[in-house]
């Protein structure tokens, strides 16, 4: 029987890369209402960013406020519209 643990190959984020993370899903629940659409979001390539929100955001401070403004300027603008980012387009 082999008591040792097989090293995961996934990649550990650092403590900032956690607190970033942390952020993003912050921000992206403050400005989405479903937990579908939040996950959705982070997940998904936005050629605006330039990946998918969550890496992102993980990657700098830089690209945190990135990924904070875009919701920012997608919240206005749907505002202006009259509907929200979880709507159905």
């Amino acid at each position: 029987m082999n008591h040792w643990k097989k090293r995961s190959s996934i990649p550990h984020l650092s403590p900032e890369e956690k607190a970033r993370q942390g952020q993003a899903v912050r921000a992206t629940q403050a400005a989405l209402t479903s937990t579908d659409a939040v996950r959705g979001f982070l997940n998904t390539h936005q050629s605006l960013l330039g990946g998918r929100p969550l890496d992102v955001a993980i990657e700098s401070a830089g690209g945190l406020v990135r990924v904070e403004q875009f919701l920012a300027g997608v919240a206005e603008i749907e505002a202006e519209q009259g509907r929200t980012m979880a709507e159905p387009r």
